[in-house]
């Protein structure tokens, strides 16, 4: 559970870096958003930087870190949803 808790801790920092918004985290998926409650003109590149940035995390934390076991590694999703 500290392990997530870390995870989590720094996709909030990264969120942050880029004017984004976390909504909620629900078990082991993290919701962040772009451009809302504040509109922004490149709220679509934020967030896919969100998402690289995020992947690069897990990338660097997984080499440094290594499971000697994995049942599982489920994919990472980038959904944008345009809201005009």
């Amino acid at each position: 559970m500290s392990e997530l808790n870390d995870i989590f801790s720094a996709f909030d920092r990264i969120v942050e870096m880029f004017g984004c918004e976390r909504i909620r985290t629900i078990g082991d998926s993290y919701l962040a958003v772009s451009g809302i409650p504040e509109e922004n003109t490149e709220h679509t590149q934020n967030i896919a930087r969100v998402a690289l940035r995020m992947r690069r995390y897990l990338e660097k934390r997984n080499t440094a870190h290594p499971t000697p076991h994995t049942p599982h590694n489920g994919n990472a999703e980038l959904v944008l949803i345009p809201i005009r």
